[in-house]
């Protein structure tokens, strides 16, 4: 991940924590290509380089707070190179 968003992240985490969100979960997720087994690993290496900042920020996020869902639920069709784009995505869940 890119330095400037590793800082956004933190930036975020810093901007919850000061409206008293302490906590949220973290979900990777991937496009259908390659094996399943290896899009959930892809997605959890995904869910951690977004959940890292957001710790390094403050936030308490629990392993089971960040969350490889693999290919399992897509946005878009896998069929075409922008819905596999769409895809590939990590999804912070912030809930008050």
């Amino acid at each position: 991940m890119p330095p400037d968003q590793q800082t956004r992240i933190e930036t975020l985490a810093h901007r919850l924590l000061s409206v008293g969100i302490d906590t949220a979960r973290v979900e990777g997720h991937t496009d259908s290509i390659g094996a399943e087994s290896y899009n959930l690993a892809l997605s959890q290496a995904r869910a951690e380089a977004v959940a890292a900042p957001l710790r390094a920020g403050g936030m308490r996020l629990t392993p089971d707070q960040v969350i490889g869902r693999g290919e399992a639920l897509p946005l878009s069709s896998n069929e075409t190179a922008e819905g596999r784009r769409d895809n590939r995505r990590v999804v912070i869940i912030v809930t008050p």
